[in-house]
């Protein structure tokens, strides 16, 4: 990281000397000041006094400071005819004085600055500057220290790059090798912006930095690092005020490539160098000064190595020429103005400036046909294509366009690169007009693509994969702004019946055409869904674009109690889901009524008589539920005529009394009758009664037991059950302990009947059933209905 020596808003003296005087070059000890602190200087009205040929001059005296290799000079942009000068002390020496003015770029709107001046590392400096008229104000001198050595370059981060370097571009030309900006220490939080983009970029302008030719190999990267420092320091605090380096790349005087604007090597990315042109123009920076110094051969193949990439993939030729409208600024061709350049041309081609220096400048045909020679036939083998349209939804980015190659007929990948990653289409679709202009091309060559984004800013960069000779193409890059607009609507009711909650509304997703979907939610808790599909004429006339299928209404379970309901809108396809509204319902269920008026048993079963209502629904049958202890026993429904209760409750009708015989177990038993809450709720107790099941045991006679084969015998008798009404009784049938046959006793016995009126006459049986022949016993038994024990009534002994 480049550390910020000083910045020295000077306590500047205000001197009058003839202009042909030079400043002694005696080292003039002065008192340490280190302060940082910036400070504004007012000079008042300062202007030349007495003879024509006496300027204003502004001198910082000599200042012993910490060790810095950069500096910057910056003045109130009140005055354009300003010139200052320079020198700083290195190893104890002076050097010799060295001139400057207005800096390469854009300057700010309220101070004009100097380039980013490079010096061997100094103790000490000294600034003057001039002014033909009127005063200076508030002069500031920025003072870095770079450092020295390369930054270490995590181990993620040079992978990340490689990944990216080797998805973004392959071509038959080698990329040169290029000095990351992690590589040479770029601290990426005094970068204050994304870049800005373009999607044609036409030439390339070669600059100096004006600046000492003698630093180290060591210290290059620090040079760099102070560079970026000036450039992104504040306007008010005397930088550049840009928001990263100028130059898209920097060439040291090893010949080493650096990037320099981030993603200028793999991105269509905008530098801050040649006013008037910086859209559409690759800026190529050598570090130093060649007014007077003659560029190696390093410097010149670093800077064309660096153009020949940007040129091989972005499809410029060298050794031609390109027209371009100036946009004014810092150009010297007024806004508005074509002006032709070679592809490649110096900054003092298109601004008011000597750079890149007298020798560079003479050098310049030799870096074009560098490029053209190692990139020219590279471009003629690479593929065509044009970018034709971006457009976004609410939820993803799309591109179109055309490309092919003209070594090829077949369909090539298009490889969308969004925020770094690649989304590869083929560009096989049908393009009739490319095939007319392109004859022998074919047709399969259009291209669409759709990448699915979160809303925000993304930089989409199509790259054309090359199947060739040549190399694959950026298409150019651009900003998009995916905008997922919230959903409006509006909660128009929320109402409770004893077991629901309904709502009632509408609201539409402009970014959509289809239905919205709106969640209900009751406090914390997710209750439902409803789509807001129904009809709304009233919004159909607030939102004519909309259409009207807008509504919503339903009804939603929900446990009785006080609730906060909240309805909101779900973005499609992600984003903020904004609340239609929220209200406080009661949910009321109110416990059913009742009484258990009598319970009684017949000996199988126990009857339970009572009534039973719900004042929620006052007309509906309510269900009881008959426990005999715990355990359940049966539900009745209570819709029998009750006139009592329709009398007592109004309006709720008869139907409300209930009375049943439940099938039970004989025994004592406490039974209790439960109204059952509709839908849910309290079910409470109608009342208890306890209750003894008998169960009395049948009765009967075995009158005969006779053989009637030798396999066979016939068995005579009656048998009842007084517990179990007048229905017939089962008897059993067994010789010794194996089971002969069952029959129901409900033959005449007028005798049974005369004995037992109650249950009448038909219980007699007679039957044959199969037995052995030899000696046996045989027994009859009769069965207790519905359980309970089954009494013999009676055994016989046969012979064989």
């Amino acid at each position: 990281m480049a550390a910020l020596v000083g910045a020295l808003a000077l306590p500047l003296t205000t001197t009058t000397a003839h202009a042909s005087a030079s400043p002694s070059p005696t080292d003039v000890a002065a008192p340490s000041d280190t302060d940082t602190t910036f400070r504004e200087l007012e000079l008042g009205d300062a202007k030349p006094e007495g003879a024509r040929d006496r300027t204003a001059v502004v001198d910082s005296g000599v200042r012993t400071v910490d060790e810095f290799t950069v500096l910057g000079i910056s003045w109130a942009a009140t005055e354009t005819d300003v010139t200052a000068r320079y020198r700083t002390r290195a190893d104890g020496r002076w050097t010799p004085w060295r001139e400057t003015g207005a800096g390469e770029g854009e300057q700010g709107e309220t101070r004009t600055n100097s380039d980013a001046l490079v010096v061997p590392p100094s103790t000490a400096v000294e600034v003057e500057v001039r002014t033909a008229a009127g005063p200076v104000n508030d002069v500031k001198v920025v003072l870095i220290d770079g450092g020295e050595g390369f930054a270490q370059e995590p181990a993620a981060a040079a992978a990340s790059r490689s990944a990216a370097q080797s998805a973004v571009a392959a071509s038959s030309m080698p990329r040169p090798a290029i000095i990351s900006r992690a590589q040479w220490g770029a601290d990426e939080s005094m970068r204050t912006c994304s870049p800005d983009y373009t999607t044609t970029t036409s030439a390339a302008a070669v600059h100096h930095t004006v600046s000492s030719n003698t630093y180290s190999a060591e210290a290059a990267a620090g040079v760099v690092r102070g560079i970026y420092a000036y450039h992104t320091r504040a306007e008010s605090s005397g930088g550049r005020g840009w928001c990263d380096i100028g130059y898209n790349a920097l060439v040291d005087r090893f010949g080493r490539v650096y990037e320099g604007r981030a993603g200028s090597f793999d991105q269509s990315v905008v530098g801050v160098h040649t006013g008037g042109f910086n859209s559409r123009t690759f800026g190529v920076s050598v570090i130093g000064d060649h007014s007077t110094t003659v560029p190696s051969a390093q410097v010149l193949e670093g800077v064309s190595q660096a153009i020949a990439w940007k040129f091989a993939t972005e499809r410029i030729l060298a050794n031609t020429t390109v027209t371009m409208v100036s946009g004014g600024g810092a150009s010297k061709y007024p806004e508005g103005t074509p002006v032709t350049f070679h592809t490649i041309y110096a900054h003092r081609d298109a601004a008011q400036t000597a750079c890149p220096g007298e020798q560079l400048y003479a050098r310049i045909q030799q870096v074009r046909d560098r490029v053209a020679a190692l990139a020219n036939d590279v471009v003629h083998a690479s593929p065509l294509a044009i970018w034709e349209s971006t457009s976004t939804t609410a939820g993803s980015v799309r591109v179109a366009g055309w490309a092919f190659d003209p070594e090829s007929t077949q369909s090539l990948v298009v490889d969308v690169v969004v925020d770094g990653v690649s989304h590869p289409v083929l560009a096989g679709d049908d393009r009739p007009d490319v095939a007319a202009a392109y004859p022998g091309a074919g047709a399969a060559h259009g291209f669409r693509a759709e990448v699915p984004l979160a809303p925000g800013e993304h930089t989409v960069c199509p790259w054309v994969r090359n199947v060739g000779n040549g190399a694959d193409q950026l298409l150019g890059c651009r900003r998009v702004t995916v905008t997922n607009t919230a959903p409006v609507g509006f909660l128009d009711r929320v109402t409770a019946t004893r077991s629901t909650i309904q709502v009632a509304g509408w609201a539409l997703d402009a970014d959509v055409a289809g239905p919205v979907q709106v969640h209900v939610y009751a406090g914390p808790t997710f209750i439902g869904a409803l789509t807001a599909d129904r009809d709304r004429p009233d919004i159909a006339a607030a939102f004519p674009q909309a259409g009207g299928a807008h509504g919503f209404t339903g009804e939603i379970p929900v446990a009785a109690g006080r609730h906060r309901v909240c309805v909101y809108a779900i973005n499609a396809p992600a984003g903020v889901n904004p609340s239609l509204g929220c209200a406080q319902v009661d949910v009321v269920n109110a416990t059913p009524v009742g009484f258990l008026d009598a319970v009684g048993s017949d000996g199988s079963s126990v009857r339970v008589e009572g009534w039973a209502l719900d004042t929620d629904d006052a007309t509906a049958p309510v269900q009881v539920h008959v426990y005999a202890g715990s355990t359940f026993v049966g539900a009745v429904t209570a819709d029998q005529a009750r006139q009592d209760i329709a009398a007592a409750y109004p309006g709720a009708g008869a139907a409300h009394g209930f009375a049943a015989n439940l099938p039970i177990a004989a025994g004592r038993h406490r039974i209790c009758v439960y109204a059952i809450n509709a839908p849910a709720g309290v079910n409470p107790g109608l009342g208890c009664r306890q209750v003894d099941v008998v169960n009395p045991e049948p009765v009967g006679f075995v009158d005969e037991v006779v053989r009637t084969s030798p396999q066979s015998v016939r068995v005579s008798g009656w048998a009842v059950d007084t517990g179990a009404g007048a229905g017939p009784v089962q008897v059993h049938v067994y010789g010794g302990a194996s089971f002969l046959g069952a029959v129901s006793a409900d033959q005449a016995r007028p005798d049974v009947g005369a004995a037992y009126r109650w249950a009448g006459e038909r219980h007699g049986f007679s039957f044959e059933v199969p037995l052995a022949a030899g000696p046996a016993r045989v027994c009859v038994y009769a069965i207790n209905v519905p359980a309970g024990v089954n009494p013999s009534v009676g055994c016989r002994d046969v012979a064989s």
